[in-house]
């Protein structure tokens, strides 16, 4: 876990915290989740910005993590959430009860899935690749018929073949 030099996002000093060679934390954690516990800092003189950015990490999956830092080799620039850029995505990673994303029972509730984008691969493209290397990619399952890649690392009974998924 590499911490930068915070900065101002929506009036809030934050840290951005780098997980592998192209990933950090905040594309996998909601904004509002985020500000809450990366900026307090000391609130309560109890516990530092980084012991509250370790419990922000383990919200989310190392395999989860692992699959699309893979994926992010193959294919280049990936979109997960997009608020410290500015931009309106926001639960496309971890997900809190109430957001108002999908089921309670996601796999985005347990830092198991994400949704993304590729610059330069179109959704099917990747999905394409994955339908044949899934295994490679420690991925379980995906979901057809969307315009983005959804991808689990979910433990699923039949660990021989790739569960496809419909929304």
């Amino acid at each position: 876990m590499e911490i930068f030099n915070s900065v101002q996002i929506q009036g809030y000093p934050i840290n951005r915290v780098k997980l592998t060679e192209n990933l950090y934390l905040d594309e996998y954690i909601p904004f509002q989740l985020y500000k809450r516990y990366v900026t307090v800092g000391d609130r309560f003189n109890l516990w530092s910005v980084n012991q509250y950015m370790e419990l922000l990490c383990r919200k989310i999956s190392p395999k989860l993590i692992e699959a699309d830092q893979k994926l992010r080799d193959r294919f280049g620039p990936v979109t997960i959430n997009t608020w410290w850029g500015g931009g309106d995505y926001d639960f496309r990673g971890f997900r809190t009860s109430g957001c108002g994303f999908g089921t309670e029972l996601s796999d985005h509730y347990q830092g198991r899935a994400s949704d993304k984008t590729f610059k330069k691969y179109s959704a099917e493209e990747v999905r394409e690749d994955i339908k044949k290397n899934w295994q490679e990619y420690g991925i379980s399952i995906i979901e057809e018929d969307v315009t983005w890649v959804h991808t689990s690392v979910a433990w699923v009974p039949d660990q021989k073949q790739l569960k496809i998924v419909k929304p």
